[in-house]
């Protein structure tokens, strides 16, 4: 039920490696170029960490997706997506290759 996914949303949290409030959203805005390192890959998708505290999902296929690695800096990411609470960022590729 519902209690038992925001009980593990609150675990998930406390285990992030950052608090919220760390965070830094501000001076990001939908349509900014940023670049990003790939920190984490799972079944959800590829996330970078762009220097804001809270690390962006990239939107791109399953199959580029496989070929990035942990380390990789990709250059050129637009920002699509941002939540302010919870903090949340997706980006993506202008020139998917």
């Amino acid at each position: 039920g519902a209690k038992g996914a925001a009980k593990a949303k609150a675990k998930s949290r406390a285990q992030s490696r950052l608090a919220d409030e760390d965070v830094d959203l501000n001076g990001l805005e939908v349509g900014d170029v940023v670049d990003g390192i790939v920190v984490n890959k799972s079944p959800v998708g590829v996330f970078l960490d762009i220097g804001c505290g809270k690390d962006a999902r990239l939107s791109i296929s399953k199959k580029l997706g496989r070929r990035l690695m942990r380390g990789d800096r990709i250059e050129g990411l637009l920002i699509e997506e941002l939540e302010h609470d919870p903090p949340r960022i997706a980006v993506g590729v202008e020139d998917p290759e």
